[in-house]
């Protein structure tokens, strides 16, 4: 959340795309996400004969389904390379025709821009420290339909310092002296 947060508050680079393939460790081959040539896809547990076959891979190229495991690392550079030179789009249409479990990655600006999230209200506009509007990402959950107000916004570095110490049991004198030694920040 926080880089997302980031992105939403401040200088915006010119893209947050990570270099794929990522595949999981945990299961075989084809799960993972790859680039495609506008974006990136994610592919979930299935058959990489059937992959194989929806993406026109020759069969002598190949990792057999039974070794989708234990040679997942070649079969996940056969499948970015394939991908690699398709778009999003056409990825899409290839793995739906025949039912692989798939999924377009948004970027961050996908995301902001999805009229689903928008629904959901996942992201929350308050008044930060400074008086200045900022953008945070909202609770996950909802209770009884509604998601959480923002109590506290993110606030300067040390603006609660003396309230949190004096519940620990710290008095003035004792604030003041770590104030004073520098352990201690307070907001000005």
């Amino acid at each position: 959340m926080e880089s997302f947060t980031c992105y939403l508050n401040g200088e915006r680079p010119d893209d947050v795309r990570q270099p794929g393939p990522i595949a999981g460790w945990y299961y075989g081959a084809p799960y993972g996400i790859y680039a495609t040539k506008d974006g990136h896809l994610a592919i979930s547990l299935g058959s990489l004969d059937t992959l194989g076959d929806t993406l026109g891979i020759p069969a002598d190229q190949r990792v057999p389904d039974h070794e989708a495991y234990r040679r997942r690392e070649q079969a996940t550079r056969m499948i970015a390379a394939n991908l690699a030179q398709r778009t999003t789009a056409e990825c899409v249409g290839l793995l739906e025709a025949r039912g692989i479990w798939h999924a377009a990655v948004n970027d961050y600006a996908d995301v902001v821009a999805d009229p689903q999230v928008a629904h959901n209200k996942n992201f929350r506009t308050v008044n930060g420290a400074t008086g200045s509007p900022i953008t945070l990402v909202s609770h996950p959950v909802r209770y009884d339909g509604e998601v959480p107000e923002v109590r506290l916004p993110p606030q300067k570095l040390g603006a609660q310092s003396e309230e949190i110490l004096r519940e620990l049991g710290y008095d003035a004198g004792q604030f003041e002296a770590l104030c004073a030694k520098g352990a201690v920040g307070v907001s000005p």
